[in-house]
């Protein structure tokens, strides 16, 4: 994670994330209402956001790989890393 990519998360989840809570949970990602976001929420934001890439396929799914390739190719974390950062 970037220093820059830190501070956003960091101001997330020690203001926004706090002023979204309703009841006490150990969810990260919170709708405009405290409520736990879905997939479809996800695939709806990312949605709102194609016409800023019209050149590009912009999926949750090609986000997904384009961070674990960056991860790979620039970064040049090793694959047991990047399977563990992932989720896999």
């Amino acid at each position: 994670m970037r220093p820059k990519q830190y501070r956003i998360l960091d101001n997330y989840i020690n203001d926004g994330h706090k002023k979204l809570l309703r009841e006490p949970t150990d969810l990260l990602l919170l709708g405009k209402l405290g409520t736990q976001l879905t997939v479809d929420d996800i695939h709806y934001l990312v949605c709102t956001f194609k016409g800023l890439y019209p050149d590009r396929n912009l999926t949750p799914t090609t986000i997904r790989k384009s961070v674990i390739a960056n991860w790979l190719n620039e970064n040049k974390i090793p694959l047991e890393q990047v399977q563990i950062m992932s989720g896999q």
